[in-house]
């Protein structure tokens, strides 16, 4: 995602950027989870998206389906 707004064409996807919301709505939005599990996720691996789309995916399979998602309703 870009900090430029005006900017057009090809964000920079690779990074995620906590202090704009816009990209945390999107990477909330993409990877389905609670800004507080993408903020952890970007503290625990640093701020490349995919590190983060693996740490999360690592998270949810070791607390399984049905536990994550009771987990994010509870937030």
């Amino acid at each position: 995602m870009t900090d430029d707004h005006a900017r057009r064409g090809h964000t920079d996807q690779t990074r995620i950027n906590l202090s704009e919301d816009h990209e945390v709505r999107y990477w909330c939005e993409k990877t389905g989870c609670t800004r507080a599990e993408l903020t952890d996720a970007v503290t625990q691996t640093g701020v490349m998206s995919e590190d983060v789309e693996n740490y999360l995916k690592r998270k949810k399979r070791w607390l399984g389906p049905d536990l994550a998602c009771a987990a994010r309703s509870r937030i």
